[in-house]
C-alpha cells in the first residue's frame, strides 16, 4: 500500500477519532458547568440559612453543603410537582417560549440534558440499513413506520446532532433490519460515524409486519 494511502487513511481516522472525542465530551463538560452554576448560584441563595445553622449549632462546613444540595433537591422536586399541574405547565411553556428558549445555548443544552434524566429509552424500535439509490450507497437509520405494503419509512438522524435528520420512505427489498439496539445505533451516529461497522456487521432481521406501539 503506498504511503500516501496510508497517511490519508491516518489523517482520516485521527480525525474520526478526535471529532468523537469532542462530540463525547463537549456535553459532558455543559453539563457540569451548568449544574456547577446552579449548585453555587442555590447555595448563594441558602447561604444565610446554613450559616445560622452553623453559627447556632456544631456542625461544621460541610453540613452546610450537603443541606444546600437537600434543599436543592427538594426544591426541584416542588418545582416538578408544579410543573406537572395544568397551571404549572401552562406557566413553564410560556416562560420557555419567552425567556428561555432565545437564551443562546438554552435549547442544546436541553437536548442534551433531556435524554439523561427522561428515564425513558429512545421510541424507536427497529435500526436498519437501507439502499434508497438503487446502488451501493447505504443509509443507516430508525424505522418509524412499516406500510401495509412492506415499504418502511425511515429516519435517519444527522451527525453529530441527531435532533434532526432526513426521512426516506424505501421498498421493503432494499431494507435490511438490523440486530442491535437502538441505543447503541444512537451513540455510533453521535460519534460522527465511529462504530458503524458494529451496526453494519449486525446479524440480519426478518421483515417485521407492524410496530408494537408504544
Amino acid at each position: 500500500m503506498p504511503l500516501t494511502e496510508i497517511a490519508k487513511g491516518a489523517k482520516s481516522f485521527a480525525k474520526d477519532a478526535v471529532l468523537g472525542g469532542i462530540t463525547f465530551l463537549l456535553p459532558l463538560g455543559i453539563l457540569i458547568f451548568t449544574f456547577t452554576w446552579l449548585f453555587q448560584l442555590l447555595t448563594g441563595l441558602f447561604r444565610p440559612l446554613t450559616q445560622l445553622i452553623i453559627d447556632n449549632t456544631r456542625f461544621g462546613d460541610f453540613f452546610a453543603e450537603v443541606l444546600s444540595i437537600l434543599l436543592l433537591i427538594v426544591g426541584c422536586f416542588f418545582i416538578g410537582v408544579f410543573i406537572r399541574t395544568r397551571a404549572g405547565g401552562v406557566l413553564f411553556n410560556w416562560l420557555e417560549k419567552r425567556l428561555l428558549t432565545p437564551v443562546p445555548g438554552y435549547s442544546f443544552i436541553k437536548d442534551t440534558v433531556s435524554p439523561l434524566f427522561s428515564g425513558k429509552k429512545t421510541a424507536f424500535r427497529h435500526v436498519a440499513v437501507a439502499q434508497p439509490f438503487m446502488n451501493e450507497t447505504r443509509v443507516i437509520g430508525f424505522v418509524t413506520e412499516i406500510h401495509g405494503d412492506g415499504s418502511v419509512t425511515l429516519l435517519s438522524p444527522t451527525s453529530p446532532n441527531v435532533t434532526s435528520g432526513l426521512i426516506w420512505v424505501v421498498p421493503a427489498e432494499r431494507v435490511e433490519f438490523k440486530e442491535i439496539s437502538p441505543e447503541k445505533a444512537m451513540r455510533a451516529l453521535i460519534a460522527c460515524g465511529a462504530g458503524t461497522a458494529q451496526i453494519l456487521a449486525a446479524p440480519s432481521l426478518p421483515h417485521p409486519s407492524s410496530i408494537e406501539n408504544t
